[in-house]
Formats: C-alpha cells, sequence, structure tokens
C-alpha cells in the first residue's frame, strides 16, 4: 500500500509531477470517510486515517495499520521513522569508511516514509522544471508492504519511473584517472593494455582534455573507436563558458550575450534557453569530434537563482534526455552524481573521490546494495581509490575483485606516481591476479547484460542485499557487505587484510537456504548456515544456487567493448530445476534487434535444453566430476530426435571440477540441444586432499610431515562430509555399501570400506542395461548365476508353448518398480486393484497375457497421472509409451475382445488414465466407451446378478463399477456426451481388505457424491420446468457441507473438496441459463461472482495441502480446474470491473492467475488445458505469466528411488 499525505497552508495540493513523482495517478481503494469538525477519518481494508485538519505534527496524524502490511507496531506518526533499512548518499567524497546514508523506502517495522516536500517540479505544459509554489507546505508517501520489500520497490518505480537499459559496452571495464596525458601517451597506454590482453570498453578522459595535450581530437577519438572504446570527458559546468572557449560566440549568438568585453556566459541551469544552447551548441560540437557521453561532475551544492531547483538535477535530467533524443532508448548513459530520489533514471552515478583505504573499500559494497532500497542501482566507484590513504598492493587487488562483482567496473586515481591502477604496476603476485579478473568482468558482459534488463524490466536492480529474498531471516541484516548479483549469484566480498601466516583473506558468509557452489573452486555448501570462509588473494566467494545457469564469454581473454560474444561458455549447477535467458544486444550499425536463448534445466530428467544460434557453446556442470553412464546429447526438432557429435571431458581440480561439454558452431541448424545427464544428477564428491595440501603450503608457519600425514589419515573428522557435499561417486560401480554412504569404493572382494565396517558387500555386482531390451538387473554373483539358471529353465519350458512370445517383453523389476509406487502413491484413487497381488500373478505366470496386459496399462497409468520421470530408450527406465504399447502387444495374445474377467473394464479403464493425461482425449474416450461397455456386458450395475458372491468379491464389483462411472460422468460433462451408465442406489462396502477403512470411506462419499447429483439435479439434461430457486439454494448450501471429508487421507480429500466444488459450479452454470443473476457476493447461489468465491475456496485448499497431494489426480483434477477457470474467464470478458476484485476478496483475474499455477503444476508447461486458458487469457488481453496469489506448499519428491532389488 502507498498512500500519499499532503498539507498546503493556502489549500492548493500540488498534482504536477516531481523529480521523484513521476506518477501520481494510483488506483484507489474501497474507503469511508468521517467528517467532523475537528477530526478526519478515512478507513479502508489496510489502513485507518486520524487526522485533526491541522498542520501535519506527530499528534495530529496518525495512520494504522492492519497486520496484513505491518510487522512492528500498529500506528505511524507524522515525522517517525522506524528502523529504516537505509538508502545512499549524494557523494563519498572524502569519506574514509562508513557515512551517514539517507533513508530509503525499506523499514523492518514494515512501512517507511518519503519526504516530497522540496522536490523539484516538472511543468507538463512547457517540459521544464518549475520550482513549488510558495508556502508553508508538506508532500510525502508512506509505504507500507511488511516483508514484501519487492512489491515496496515495483511501487517506488510505479510511481517514480523505472530505470533504463544501459548499453552493453557500459558492462565492461572503465580507464579512468585524474592525470594530464597527451594523446600519445593516452593511446600508448590503451595498446599496453591490448598487449596485456586486459580488455577495456570505455576511456574516461579527465578533467585535462586540453588543445596543447590533444592535438587532433577527432583523430584521437577515431583510434579509440577503433580499439572498440567508448570515449568520455569530464565536464565541471558550473564555470560556465569563457571567451577563449571555441563555442564562445556561437553561444552568446544563441543567447544574446554581449562579447565586446569579453564576459563569461555564466551557468544559469534555470534558463531554459541557456540549457538549450548549453546542450546543441557547447556539447554537440564536442560530440561531433567523438565524445560518446558526459561525466558531469557537478560540485556545487543544490543551489541556483530559483529556489527549489537544484543544479545537479537539471544537469542530470536534460543530458540524459538529450543522449536519449541522439541514440534512443537502451543506448543512453550519463556518468553523474545522486542527486536525490528519483535519480535512478539517470544512471550512471559516480560516487566521489574514495580514499585509498580498507575502511573505504568495507563500507563500499554495503553503501552499493543499500543504494537499491532506493532504486538506485547503477553506481559507479573510484575502485582501488582515488586518493590519499596508503599503497597496498593486496587492498588493490581485493578492491578491483570488488568491482569486477559491482554494477560498474571503473578503475580510477589521481595523478600520483605510485596511485596509478595499471595492473602491471603492482607486484606479479598481485598484478596477474587483477589481470585474471579484469578479463572476468568482460566475460561476465552476457550475464550482465540480462541483469540490466532484469533492472529495467523486472525492477529487479543488478545488486540487492540478502534481505531483500530473505526478509524474515535476521541472518540477512547481519550480513551487510554480502548481497545478491544477477539473478543466480550470490557475493561475498573480502574486504578485510589476509592473515600474515595463512595468507587467506577470512569472510563471514551466511549461505542462503539451498545448496550452493563456489564457481571458482567448485567447493559445495550446505544452504541456511553462517560461515567463516577463507580465499586466497586468487579468489573471493561467489556462489551460485542449486539449478543457477550463468553465461560467460568463453574466451579467456575477451576483446574490448563488451561485443556479444562468438563462443559462449555457460555454468549450470544441477539440483535443482532453473532457468535463464541470455540476451544479445542488437547493432545500430548492422541493423539487427536483439536475440535471446533460453536455457532451461529439469533437474528430476537431467535435462538441459536450449537452442544454439549461430555460435559455438561449451556447457560446464560444475561439480560433476565424471561422465554418466546414460549420458548423450541430441538435436531435438519437429520430426526426430538427431544425436549430436559432441566433445565432452571432466576437468579436475586445480581447474574447476566439473563436466565440460563442447557443442561447435556447426551445431547451430533449427532445433533445441537436449543434454541428457540421467536422472536426478547430484553434484560430486570432491576429493579435498589436494587442495588442502596447496592450503596449507600457502602457511607461513612451522608445519612437519608428519603432521600432514596425521591430517591426511584423518581427513573426514576434519572436514565434515555436509562440508564437502557430495552425492555422485568417484567411481562408476561402486558397492551398495559406498554408495549408501557416498564414499569411494576400492572394489575388492570385499572392498576396504565394507570389510573394514564389517557389512555384507556387493561390489561383484553385475549391471545390465535398462529397458526393454536390457533384461534383468541383479545385484551379487549368487543372483546372477540363479537368474542364468532360471533362464534356461524358462526356454526349455516356453520351447514347448503353441503361443508365441510378444517381440519384447519388459522385464519384472521394471513392473515390480512402477507397481510398488502405484501401491504406495495411487491406491487412494484406484481402489479397484492391488498392485501387489498383481506382480505375484505376472511374476508367477509368464504366459498370463491378460494380468501382464492389466499391469501394463496400471503402469502407463501410474506413470502418466504421477508425472513419473521417463525416457524412451535402452540405457533408461522404461516409459509409459513403452508399457501402453506392450499393453497393446500382449491384449491381441489373449483376443481381449472374448475375455469375460474383471480385468476386461479395468485395462481399458487404465488405458484411458494414460492417455488423459498425455492430452490424446480422443484416443482415451474410445477407451473409456470400451471400459464402459465392458462394464455392461458383465452386469456390474446389476448387483442382484452376484449378490450369491461373497460380500468382498460384490464391494469390487461396486467399486468397479462406480469407477467407470464417475469417469465416465466427468469425461461426459466436459465434453457434452450422453453418460451411458446408471447411477445405483448400491454403495461398496468400506470394510475391505483392499484398503483401509479411511480410503473406503473416502471413495464411497465420492460416489454418493455423484449419486446425489443424479437424483437431484436431472433437470440439467431435460426439458422439464427449471428447478425451483429454493431448491438450488438448498443445493449448494448441501454442497458446501464438507465434514466428512476432513477425515480422508490428504489425496481423497482433495479430490473429494475438488469434486463438490466441481459439482456446485454445474449448478452454477444451470442457474445462469435459467434465472437473472445478483451482482452481490451475499446472493450466494444467485450471485454473478459465485465462481470467483468457489475458486478461493479451492485454492485454500491447495494452498493447505502438499503439492503431490493435487497432482496425484492427474487429468482428472487438471479437468474440474479448467472448467472453473474458464468459467473465470466468461466472468472478465462479462464483466470486466471484476479481474481484480470488484468488492471481492480475490477478483476473478486473481483466482485465474493462479488456477494456471495448478493447472502448470499438475500438468507441466505442456499441459493442452493450460494452452487453452493462456490462449482466452491473451485474447482478452490479459497477462499469462504470474501466478501472484497462490503458493503451493512444497512436497518432497513424488517418488522415491526404488532399488530394484526391495521386496514388496
Amino acid at each position: 500500500m502507498v498512500l500519499r499525505y499532503e498539507w498546503a497552508e493556502d489549500g492548493v495540493f500540488e498534482d504536477r509531477p516531481s523529480t521523484f513523482a513521476l506518477n501520481r495517478e494510483f488506483p484507489t481503494p474501497k474507503f469511508t470517510v468521517s467528517d467532523e469538525d475537528d477530526q478526519l477519518e478515512i478507513r479502508a481494508d489496510s489502513f485507518h486515517v486520524t487526522y485533526n485538519k491541522k498542520r501535519f505534527d506527530r499528534y495530529g496524524l496518525v495512520i494504522s495499520f492492519t497486520n496484513k502490511n505491518t510487522l512492528w507496531g500498529a500506528d505511524w506518526r507524522y515525522g517517525e521513522t522506524v528502523q529504516n533499512l537505509g538508502g545512499t548518499a549524494r557523494t563519498l567524497d572524502e569519506v574514509n569508511g562508513r557515512c551517514e546514508l539517507e533513508q530509503g523506502i525499506l523499514s523492518r517495522a514494515g512501512y517507511s516514509v518519503l519526504d516530497d516536500s522540496e522536490s523539484m517540479l516538472l511543468d507538463p505544459s512547457t517540459g521544464f522544471a518549475a520550482p513549488r509554489r510558495s508556502g508553508d507546505r508538506i508532500d510525502g508517501y508512506l509505504f507500507s508492504y511488511g516483508y514484501d520489500y519487492k512489491g515496496a520497490m515495483r511501487s517506488f518505480f510505479a510511481i517514480s519511473g523505472k530505470q533504463p537499459v544501459l548499453p552493453r559496452w557500459a558492462l565492461g571495464n572503465w580507464w579512468s584517472r585524474y592525470y594530464p596525458y597527451t594523446d600519445e601517451e593516452y593511446l600508448k597506454l590503451m595498446d599496453k593494455f591490448e598487449a596485456e590482453k586486459v580488455p577495456l570498453s570505455v576511456a574516461v578522459i579527465d578533467m585535462d582534455w586540453h588543445q596543447e595535450l590533444f592535438k587532433d581530437p577527432k583523430a584521437f577519438t577515431k583510434a579509440l573507436h577503433d580499439k572498440k572504446l567508448k570515449v568520455t570527458l569530464n565536464d565541471h559546468p558550473h564555470g560556465g563558458v569563457y571567451h577563449h572557449e571555441d563555442q564562445y560566440e556561437d553561444m552568446a549568438k544563441d543567447l544574446g550575450h554581449d562579447t565586446s568585453a569579453k564576459a563569461p556566459i555564466l551557468f544559469n541551469p534555470a534558463d531554459p534557453k541557456f540549457m538549450h544552447s548549453y546542450l546543441n551548441t557547447l556539447h554537440r560540437s564536442l560530440e561531433k569530434d567523438g565524445c560518446d557521453f558526459w561525466w558531469i561532475d557537478w560540485q556545487q551544492g543544490p543551489y541556483s537563482r530559483v529556489r527549489g531547483l537544484d543544479p545537479l538535477w537539471l544537469l542530470n535530467h536534460y543530458h540524459f534526455l538529450d543522449h536519449q533524443k541522439q541514440n534512443g532508448e537502451g543506448k543512453a548513459i550519463i556518468f553523474s552524481r545522486f542527486g536525490g530520489p528519483g535519480s535512478h533514471r539517470y544512471p550512471v552515478g559516480f560516487s566521489g573521490d574514495s580514499i585509498m583505504t580498507w575502511e573505504s573499500l568495507e563500507f563500499q559494497p554495503e553503501f552499493t546494495a543499500t543504494a537499491s532500497n532506493i532504486g538506485y542501482g547503477w553506481w559507479s566507484h573510484d575502485i582501488g581509490g582515488h586518493m590519499g590513504g596508503y599503497r597496498d598492493d593486496e587492498l588493490a587487488t581485493r578492491w578491483v575483485q570488488y568491482g569486477v562483482f559491482s554494477p560498474i567496473m571503473r578503475l580510477h586515481s589521481q595523478m600520483g606516481l605510485f596511485t596509478s591502477k595499471e595492473p602491471w604496476l603492482y607486484r606479479s603476485e598481485f598484478a596477474e591476479v587483477m589481470k585474471t579478473f579484469l578479463r572476468f568482468r568482460h566475460r561476465l558482459v552476457p550475464y550482465l547484460y540480462a541483469a540490466n534488463l532484469d533492472s529495467a524490466y523486472r525492477d529487479d536492480p543488478v545488486v540487492q542485499p540478502l534481505y531483500w529474498k530473505f526478509p524474515e531471516r535476521d541472518e540477512a541484516y547481519g550480513k551487510p557487505n554480502q548481497y545478491f548479483f544477477g539473478s543466480q549469484l550470490v557475493i561475498a566480498p573480502v574486504v578485510k587484510p589476509r592473515d600474515k601466516r595463512t595468507n587467506h583473506g577470512a569472510v563471514d558468509v551466511w549461505v542462503p537456504p539451498g545448496r550452493h557452489v563456489d564457481i571458482f573452486t567448485g567447493t559445495v555448501y550446505d544452504g541456511d548456515r553462517d560461515m567463516r570462509m577463507f580465499r586466497s588473494i586468487k579468489s573471493l566467494p561467489v556462489l551460485a544456487r542449486e539449478g543457477a545457469i550463468v553465461p560467460l564469454d568463453a574466451n579467456p581473454s575477451p576483446r574490448n567493448g563488451g561485443d556479444n560474444p562468438e563462443h559462449m561458455e555457460i555454468l549450470v549447477v544441477v539440483g535443482e530445476n532453473g532457468e535463464f535467458t541470455l540476451v544479445d544486444e542488437g547493432s545500430a550499425e548492422q541493423g539487427t534487434d536483439s536475440d535471446s536463448t533460453r536455457f532451461e534445466y529439469v533437474q528430476d530428467k537431467g535435462q538441459l535444453k536450449f537452442r544454439p544460434e549461430g555460435r559455438a557453446w561449451t556447457i560446464k556442470f560444475i561439480s560433476l566430476t565424471e561422465i554418466p553412464d546414460n549420458f548423450k546429447v541430441f538435436k531435438r526438432n519437429e520430426f526426430s530426435d538427431v544425436d549430436l557429435d559432441v566433445k565432452a571431458n571432466v576437468e579436475d581440480y586445480p581447474s574447476v571440477p566439473g563436466l565440460v561439454v563442447e557443442i561447435p558452431s556447426n551445431s547451430s541448424e533449427p532445433g533445441d540441444v537436449v543434454i541428457c545427464l540421467g536422472d536426478d544428477p547430484q553434484l560430486s564428491v570432491l576429493d579435498p586432499l589436494k587442495r588442502i595440501q596447496d592450503l596449507i603450503l600457502d602457511y607461513q608457519m612451522d608445519i612437519q610431515s608428519g603432521k600432514w600425514g596425521k591430517l591426511n589419515s584423518n581427513i573426514v573428522t576434519f572436514f565434515p562430509s555436509r562440508l564437502i557435499m557430495t552425492t555422485r561417486l568417484r567411481n562408476a560401480n561402486p558397492c551398495d555399501g559406498c554408495a549408501l554412504r557416498r564414499v569411494k569404493c576400492e572394489q575388492g572382494k570385499p572392498c576396504h570400506e565394507c570389510l573394514l565396517r564389517g557389512i555384507e558387500c556387493t561390489a561383484l555386482r553385475t549391471r545390465k542395461k535398462r529397458g526393454p531390451k536390457g533384461g534383468v538387473r541383479t545385484t551379487t554373483k549368487d543372483k546372477v548365476e540363479r537368474f542364468q539358471e532360471s533362464i534356461k529353465n524358462n526356454q526349455s519350458c516356453t520351447s514347448q508353448s503353441v503361443t508365441p512370445l510378444p517381440p519384447y517383453r519388459i522385464p519384472l523389476p521394471e513392473y515390480k518398480r512402477i507397481l510398488t509406487i502405484s501401491k504406495r502413491l495411487a491406491t487412494s484413487i484406484w481402489i479397484v486393484i492391488n498392485p501387489e497381488h498383481l506382480l505375484t500373478k505376472i511374476s508367477e505366470n509368464s504366459e498370463d497375457y491378460e494380468s501382464h496386459a492389466l499391469a501394463a496399462a496400471l503402469c502407463a497409468a501410474t506413470i502418466a497421472q504421477l508425472r513419473l520421470p521417463e525416457h524412451a530408450g535402452p540405457l533408461n527406465t522404461t516409459s509409459s509409451l513403452q508399457f501402453a504399447a506392450e499393453c497393446l502387444q500382449l491384449r491381441e495374445l489373449y483376443d481381449y475382445r472374448e475375455s469375460y474377467t474383471l480385468d476386461s473394464p479395468l485395462i481399458p479403464f487404465f488405458m484411458h488414465v494414460y492417455h488423459s493425461n498425455g492430452n490424446k482425449l480422443r484416443t482415451a474416450g474410445l477407451f473409456l466407451r470400451e471400459a464402459v461397455t465392458q462394464v455392461q456386458l458383465l452386469q456390474l450395475g446389476y448387483p442382484e446378478t452376484y449378490a450369491h458372491l461373497s460380500t468382498s468379491e460384490q464391494s469390487l464389483r461396486l467399486r468397479i463399477y462406480w469407477l467407470v462411472l464417475i469417469t465416465e460422468r466427468t469425461y461426459s460433462a466436459q465434453h457434452g456426451l450422453q453418460a451411458v451408465l446408471q447411477v445405483i442406489d448400491v454403495f461398496p462396502d468400506i470394510q475391505d481388505d483392499m484398503a483401509d477403512e479411511r480410503r473406503m470411506q473416502a471413495f464411497v462419499s465420492l460416489t454418493r457424491l455423484f449419486a446425489y447429483l443424479e437424483s437431484n439435479l436431472t433437470t440439467f439434461s431435460s426439458n422439464q420446468q427449471p428447478l425451483e430457486r429454493q431448491k438450488l439454494v438448498s443445493y449448494q448450501a448441501a454442497l458446501c457441507l464438507d465434514s466428512h471429508d476432513h477425515a480422508a487421507r490428504e489425496a481423497q480429500r482433495v479430490d473429494l473438496f475438488v469434486t463438490r466444488q466441481w459439482i456446485r459450479l454445474i449448478l452454477w452454470e444451470y442457474t445462469a441459463r435459467h434465472f437473472a443473476m445478483s451482482c452481490y457476493p451475499d446472493d450466494e447461489a444467485f450471485s454473478l461472482f459465485l465462481p470467483v468465491k468457489i475458486g478461493h475456496k479451492m485454492l485454500s485448499l491447495f494452498s493447505m495441502v502438499t503439492n503431490a497431494a493435487i497432482k496425484t489426480h492427474g487429468y482428472g483434477i487438471e479437468l474440474k480446474v479448467f472448467r472453473l477457470a474458464d468459467t473465470m474467464l466468461d466472468i472478465i470478458a462479462c464483466t470486466p470491473v471484476s479481474a481484480h476484485g470488484n468488492g471481492m476478496l480475490v477478483g476473478a483475474g486473481d483466482v485465474l492467475y493462479s488456477l494456471q499455477h495448478v493447472l502448470h503444476s499438475v500438468g507441466g508447461k505442456d499441459s493442452g488445458f493450460l494452452h487453452k486458458i493462456q490462449n482466452r487469457m491473451s485474447q482478452l488481453e490479459l497477462t499469462t505469466g504470474s501466478w501472484p496469489y497462490l503458493a503451493l506448499s512444497e512436497a518432497g519428491e513424488v517418488v522415491e528411488e526404488i532399488e530394484d532389488d526391495n521386496e514388496l
């Protein structure tokens, strides 16, 4: 919530935009006003204003908040500033260490204020600056967002304008020095940088750009441009224009200035005519000589001839607009000082002349991060320090390392002999590190350009404090120098001198939740803990979370300028899903637009997918230290998958450990490249001994070789496994014991580790290929021998068999694996079959083709319904498609059309489930019709025909009948078909051995819901008179009674609740066709907005249950959620005002966005229902990519790995 408060003694309020508030128009919430003689009260859902109608003070203006908005206290009194997290400062000139920060808009109190009373105004009629009206005035903004810091910043940018996109070249290295170079000296210096292979992108000419130093400015700037360098000149505009300057006469003519006395033209930024000539005459001529942008070095304070007009603001505003006019959006830039809130619109910021001390370096990371709290995301510091302090090679090196991971990397110093920042002027130990990091800055440009776009379009500054993402964690506030750098990295600069004994610098780090990898060492860290990390001068902690994707220029020594690379390196950290969009900057000279490459990594499949375009690619999976057994790379196009011939190798210490995949540029034909690592790959075990040995070699201390031996033998004690964080093994085929403990297996007979612990070793395991042609995998030599013997016996038996075997048979262990999962996760929804008994049947009789067909259909349905990981091919686990194909082959072997068993309807039923979840709805409908016909032929709808059977047999037949009936009713309702099966008044018994009573009771409750639908709402499909209004009200009320649902297990509770709401929706649709509807939510059954309320209830349930409980129902729940979402779109189309509220707790649009999330979560990005909803939303011009309301509760993986030789 943002609330503007304004007071003026003359009662005239200000609506013109200010330098902070460009946009004064906000959506207004519903509120009520109570206006008494001496008291004004305003009440809304989220705040209550009390005002005594006098000049604002802490007693007269009080705003009370609800708990939704604030987290500390409930009242704000005018003038209070509580627990503000700071913003930034105008300058760091002559600051040694910390300085006082101006306020930002974030506060741990949950609310903060921004005083806009003194800011300059912008006159819409003239386009020029204007002072505020005279008199006593107060103009302020109250931000109240609780811990939603990003929400507060989005509101800030909505009011004040967004950060612009910087040109790509601004993200490289800048060279800057206050020194009177000649043109020859400067060009020789640039040649030296090239010879040292240190790239630059900006050449800064400080104050001394005089004609006696630069004889031919055009030739000089052309030489720099030929080196791919942009040129900026330092301008101190306060002095005005003197008679000896080249543009004096032209400006005097523009302004009507008398030149007879050679009087200077005084600087007057408050005069529009002066500013026009200042830009178009004075500066334009120098721009034609080759100046690409200006360094505006205003140092004379916020005062001008007109009260309230700050010269710095005027300079920044008009310089930036002028540069944007000349170069276009995304190409404009100035280099100037911070002028207050709103300055983020005019990047880049010059922080002033810093002092060369450790104290100055220590403050700069915090100073840069908190600037984002006032939207100022592009600070440029004097990297290495400008003046004073002391010469310290280590300090200069650490400062360069920080500069590489700061918004703008600008080396700078004064003209002193010992202060210059050329890397080769430092001792070799430090010089090489500085050069390496300066090269790495240019390698980072692709990543930084994406962050640049995020800052402009997503309101995500390049640098963010930790508490932006973890506002409720105290640890995030306790490490002010640690910050997020772009979307993928966490940086913790080393800002204190190293220990003289260990030669390592220390930094206290909070590792955010989730595992992280240091991209410079490959070390993996457990998340959510405080650590003290130690780094040599060669490194600093740069952490990438699991799922991170970081693009780099693959050239170890990039060229000047930061152009789009010809060869890319992509760092990938496995362990979680990840995505990244790489964007190339378009070329104005070549007339090309920006291109983007989308990377998507899916953890459960171990797949990285992207579409290469015209360049070579190196993909490095950090901390994967062996090539997986089922590793492959292929090109996926519209018609087929084509294997790619790529180079793959593993790098190890001293390089950053990882699996490296080289994809040449000739692989850039149309289609996606997919790199497969196998299911659920994990970060590898890193052997720490070599790194520890190198660490100790750095130590300047007494250490004997015997101590190293002791350390070597006790390495696990010194470095617990949770610090090393390993899961993938060094050797490819460890025994089970070593695999479980995640240690290296010696593969002895038994191996050393198992012998040491006295446990059974399975080192003799014989592996075979997985998949339909791979055969059974066993785990010991004895089992191999027994299995071979059984094969011989089976061959002798089958040779006498008349019935031929199918072309291939999926091995039993694969059936066992999926049936085990089905028993554990799907029995609650399919209480018609016992997977354990089914497995026994197919294990004992390989010629029972009908049971095999049922097992294959059940496995295919289970994989599809639960969205289990699956890959086709002999080296991977069996896919749902392979199970479905085997089912169809097996059915032909026993002539399924003439079969007369309970399996007959179940096989097509599960094939219906399989195809429904694959979006093949016509095929699914045909299989469902077959199941219905089989149920009819078996007369399962006539319980009297099998009344002579046992109670359990009767109950099983009833469950099959009701399951098929419910499925048919749901499918028919969605597709407008006539249902065939009739509801009966006999229900299954809740006492049964197949499932516990709670599951049975929930299933019976589901059957009764459909019986209720049939018996009470028969007019839906008839031509009878409409139901009476009172009956419709009572039916809706009855469907709201769900007290018995809570006794069910979670997955069944979801099914019952969603079905109940789905029936309510059908009832509402009937009501809307036959009755006039009300616009009042409280009219319940006859309210036009009842579906919104239904959606709200449904989402409330989803937020309280696990994701797995929702996804278990697959297509069935997708169908019901789709129907609700489709209805939401009908409401929005008819009443657009309802899209975001209209008095409801949550508007139809907000519910719709969250329902998208459910469809995506259950059906994946390829869900046909999701695509239909998104297409309709696009037609209605609604956003389709954000789900702000619902956050599904996290759940563990749907499936744990089931070992092949586990028993059911």
